[in-house]
């Protein structure tokens, strides 16, 4: 369920601009496979920066109207970003469509699932190579 939903929010992502054809042999594409999901005791009940285990987390929650919303961040986003626990979730509220005053209470109602992560990354230049010999095994 959340693969499908994932790919198509990832379509419709209108923070990036859409590649241009001169920008595809330069791309790089990495693939995270998420696993040992499991429910968190609070929404600071995880572990990042550098740590041993560190997770990736996904929330819900209900925005200011009362509808129900999620995010997630990948293992390596907190990381990549120097966020604290408290600024990682704020800034998932944020991504996931929370408008209103960011409070201790709001953080509290939040369910979060962490989850674990292994990441593969593949440049253009790999999948080219790797197309062209799949094509040759074919024939």
């Amino acid at each position: 369920m959340w693969l499908h939903s994932g790919l198509g929010d990832a379509l419709q992502d209108t923070r990036f601009s859409p590649i241009t054809s001169e920008e595809v042999p330069h791309l790089s594409c990495g693939v995270s496979l998420l696993t040992d999901f499991e429910p968190a005791k609070s929404w600071d009940d995880w572990e990042a920066l550098s740590q041993v285990g560190r997770h990736g987390i996904r929330i819900v929650f209900a925005d200011e109207r009362g509808v129900r919303r999620s995010a997630t961040y990948l293992p390596e986003v907190a990381e990549e970003q120097r966020w604290t626990k408290t600024e990682a979730i704020d800034s998932l509220l944020r991504k996931g469509g929370f408008r209103g005053r960011i409070t201790p209470a709001v953080r509290q109602s939040v369910s979060l699932t962490r989850y674990q992560s292994s990441k593969t990354t593949a440049t253009f230049a790999e999948f080219e190579d790797f197309t062209r010999a799949r094509a040759a095994t074919a024939e």
